[in-house]
Parts: C-alpha cells; sequence; structure tokens
C-alpha cells in the first residue's frame, strides 16, 4: 500500500545546497571544503579514521610534477627536483611515506601506466582543499580481482592507503575510478567523474571510508559497496549519475550525511545488504529516493536513533521497499511523497538498472551493482597528444560555457572538464 508521509522532527536542521552543473573538480565559495552535517554516528574510534588523523609533516615524501619532473631514482625527494609519473613514485615507496603530487594531468600520454597500485600504507596526496580540481588522473588499466575477475582499473588501494585530494577519470569500457578490496583504506576531498562504470567500488571484506569528495556523472555508480564490505561513506555529493549509492550481496556499511541528487536511482540496496543511513539528503531523483531489492534491510533509524534522512522531490517513490518480505522501519526521517514500508516483491535488480549511454560499455541487461570480468584486450601504444590545459576556477551558477572549460585529450579523444561546482546556502 502507498501512502504519503510528510515528516518532520524537532530540533534538527540539514543544512541544504545548490549543486549547478560540475565536473571532476570542486571549487566551493567558502572556507571549508564540504559542509558538515551533524555528528558522524561512528562508534569506531580507530581503523582508517586514525590513520586519516595522525598523518603529519613529519611523515617522509616523495614528490611528482608532469611537467618538471624526470623518472629517475636520483630525484623524486624534493619539490624542486621531483619525479614526473606517479607511477615510478609509487614503485619507489614505502609504507607510512606520502607521495605529493603536483597539479597537472596524469595519463598514459604523460607516461602513466594504469592500474596505478597504492602500495599498503601508503598515500597518494594532491590537494583536498579543492577536491583534486587541478590534480587529475585519468586512465584505466586490468587488474585481477579475487572477487569479481578481471575489472579495469584506474586506481587499485591497498590496505591501510589513503588517496587524498584528486581527481579521478576512467573513461575506458566498464571503467572503474578506485577499487578497494583491502582494509582500513581512505579516499577523502576527491572529485569522481565521468567513469564508464563507478567512481568508487568496494569488494569483498574491505573497509573503508569515504568522505567529503564528488561524485559527478558516472555512467553506472557513484560508489558500490559489494561483498562483506563495511565502513564509512561521509559527507559526499553523488550526482547525475545512474545509481546515487548502490550497496548489494551482504555490505553494512553506514551512509551518512551525504546528498544524493538527480541520479536515476539515489540509493539502491539489494541482495541481503544492510546498510545504516543517517542524516543523508536524498533529493530529486528521477525514479526512487531509496529502493531496497530482494532480501535487503536498509537501517532508516529507529525511536533510539533517529535516521533524520530527507527524502523529497523524487520522481516515483522516496521510499521503496521491493524485498520479499522484509517490513522496513523509518523511523524520524523528514520523507515528502510516496512511502512504500511493508514488502512489496517478488522483483529483481534489473528493475532498477538506469539505461546505459554506451551499451559497448555496460550492458542493462545486468545489474550495475554486479560487475562481470571483462576480457583483456590486446595491449596498443598510446596515441601522443598535447597536455591538458591548465585549470581555471570559475564560480557556475547555470550551466557552464563549454567554450571556456579546459580539456583533457585521452586516447585520440578530448574530454571536457566542467570544472566548478558551487554551493550556495538555501
Amino acid at each position: 500500500m502507498h501512502r504519503q508521509l510528510h515528516h518532520h522532527w524537532l530540533g534538527f536542521v540539514v543544512p541544504q545546497a545548490i549543486v549547478s552543473l560540475g565536473t571532476i573538480a570542486a571549487l566551493f565559495t567558502g572556507a571549508s571544503l564540504m559542509p558538515v552535517y551533524a555528528q558522524s554516528f561512528s562508534s569506531n574510534s580507530g581503523g582508517v579514521n586514525a590513520i586519516a588523523a595522525n598523518l603529519s609533516a613529519a611523515n617522509a615524501q616523495l614528490f611528482v610534477n608532469a611537467s618538471l619532473g624526470k623518472d629517475d631514482v636520483s630525484a623524486g625527494h624534493d619539490e624542486s627536483a621531483p619525479f614526473k609519473t606517479i607511477s615510478f613514485a609509487l614503485g619507489q615507496a614505502q609504507p607510512g611515506m606520502i607521495i605529493q603530487i603536483a597539479p597537472g594531468s596524469y595519463t598514459p600520454e604523460t607516461g602513466e601506466v594504469f592500474p596505478l597500485v597504492i602500495p599498503q600504507g601508503v598515500t597518494l596526496q594532491g590537494n583536498e582543499f579543492n577536491q583534486g580540481s587541478s590534480t587529475i588522473i585519468m586512465g584505466g588499466g586490468f587488474t585481477s580481482s579475487a572477487w569479481w575477475g578481471s575489472q579495469n582499473v584506474a586506481v587499485l588501494a591497498k590496505a591501510e592507503s589513503q588517496i587524498v585530494g584528486v581527481s579521478v577519470t576512467n573513461p575506458n569500457s566498464r571503467g572503474t575510478g578506485i577499487w578497494i578490496e583491502t582494509a582500513n583504506v581512505a579516499v577523502r576531498g576527491c572529485s569522481f567523474s565521468k567513469s564508464a562504470r563507478e567512481g568508487v567500488f568496494v569488494a569483498g571484506k574491505a573497509s573503508a571510508t569515504v568522505e567529503n569528495s564528488l561524485f559527478f556523472e558516472n555512467s553506472a555508480n557513484g560508489i558500490a559497496l559489494t561483498g562483506m564490505s563495511t565502513g564509512m561513506v561521509r559527507n559526499n555529493t553523488f550526482q547525475k549519475t545512474g545509481f546515487g549509492i548502490a550497496v548489494s550481496e551482504k555490505a553494512s556499511p553506514q551512509l551518512v550525511n551525504n546528498r544524493v541528487l538527480d541520479n536515476v536511482d539515489g540509493i539502491v540496496v539489494s541482495h541481503s545488504a544492510m546498510p545504516q543511513l543517517r542524516g543523508n539528503v536524498v533529493e530529486g531523483n528521477k525514479r526512487d529516493g531509496l529502493v531496497a531489492i530482494s532480501d535487503a534491510k536498509p537501517d532508516l533509524g529507529n525511536a533510539a536513533t533517529p535516521g533524520r534522512n530527507t527524502f523529497r522531490n523524487n520522481g516515483r517513490f522516496a521510499v521503496y521497499n521491493a524485498t520479499f518480505k522484509n517490513a522496513l522501519t523509518a523511523e524520524g526521517n523528514d520523507v515528502t511523497g510516496n512511502m512504500q514500508l511493508a514488502a512489496n516483491g517478488p522483483t529483481g535488480i534489473d528493475q532498477n538498472t538506469p539505461p546505459s549511454p554506451d551499451l559497448e560499455s555496460y550492458s542493462a541487461k545486468l545489474p550495475v551493482v554486479m560487475p562481470n570480468a571483462v576480457a583483456m584486450p590486446t595491449p596498443t601504444a598510446p596515441t601522443k597528444t598535447e597536455p591538458a590545459s591548465k585549470t581555471v576556477a570559475s564560480a557556475i551558477k547555470s550551466k557552464p560555457d563549454l567554450s571556456k572549460a579546459p580539456t583533457v585529450k585521452y586516447k585520440g579523444k578530448t574530454y571536457v572538464l566542467l570544472e566548478s561546482v558551487t554551493r550556495s546556502a538555501k
């Protein structure tokens, strides 16, 4: 049975924001990188958060600059004599080191070899204060996942590694930005745009913290969490994507204070997944704000810990329970629109598969939260192209002027970077 529900709570205000058309970069008009909504809701004081908090200037650093550097073992230890490629720096890095990347474009054309594998305990760092707007990683290569077989990935994160302040795009067929399949990985202050599948994929028994980042115009998912993965997805924006957040199998992450805007579906939870949602704003998605499928049981709040999520202006349902038998509870949320909490199955994940803009890179017959392995192609020599133009910051309040946007050339194609995403309080 469908019903209209509009429930307000007292004493909790969710700051609102307007996100204009944007890019793989996000520049804000103000001192703070991202709005801080309420509290963390995390009871875990160790793990990834502890790693992130303990970074200091005392960490040994390696420096990379695509324009000025050279890949030689004698270089890299001083900002005035950097390495040229991230790939070479990763080969020299030891646990605890920070690889500091200068602004620029890092692609196969500049010498990068993909995927970029971040060794255990190593931090890859650009500029998190502008969400990596000037530090662009674009490309992808094949890696073998223990859970999913061969995958095309831009960055592969090993245990206790960190990726901070970079923009990542993988335009290759079924391309993923960052692949995480190990424990205690942190992704912070990054941008993910225009990947052929998703920005971040968390697999297996991985635990990850993904926060203060922008996911924009990725073809299938902003972030996908699968297997038995856990962790924290916090203070991010997911916009203009197939599924903003996809949680499947037995994954049980915390989704906290995210903005999920203008996607096909906002949050899709399938199989036996049990994510906890607190303080999220799910707004303006074309189909459903949140849909639960199969035997999924998302935690939307209870009397002891209210959800404090906001669902509004979504096309079909604010919250849609399409499970076989599970009754959902949703205490302490602000919901405008149709809300179906009783089970309404059976149904299939394919009913919530977004249309594919590129049938070669993604089959609409397959659920986006379940990637299939892809065949390794015959290697080909990269085409030489000119480096990307410098990023130019500008506040865009409506549609951007593409004639002034910077570009990156990759495999003979020119990609326009819609670089500036601005926020303003309502």
